[in-house]
């Protein structure tokens, strides 16, 4: 199954990117998600740049549930590799 991914800019601030086994993320999951990881944003990113958050391959679960494999930093232009 080949991996997706979306961009999303929360605000002029934060911004996301989502990577996920199969579908895409829909547009209202990712605004729940962006609000679940938000404190990891601050933790982890300077200004420039995007949380990147790798839903593989635990997406099937309920939302609420879900557990990255990895959040880490990335230029806000990153294209996650092999998608």
């Amino acid at each position: 199954m080949k991996a997706k991914f979306k961009k999303i800019n929360f605000d002029d601030i934060h911004s996301f990117i989502f990577v996920t086994n199969g579908r895409e993320v829909l547009l209202e999951e990712a605004m729940e998600l962006c609000k679940k990881y938000m404190d990891k944003h601050f933790e982890v990113t300077q200004h420039g740049e995007a949380l990147f958050v790798d839903l593989r391959p635990a997406f099937d679960s309920p939302l609420q549930s879900v557990t990255p494999k990895t959040i880490l930093s990335v230029p806000k232009d990153y294209i996650p590799p092999n998608l």
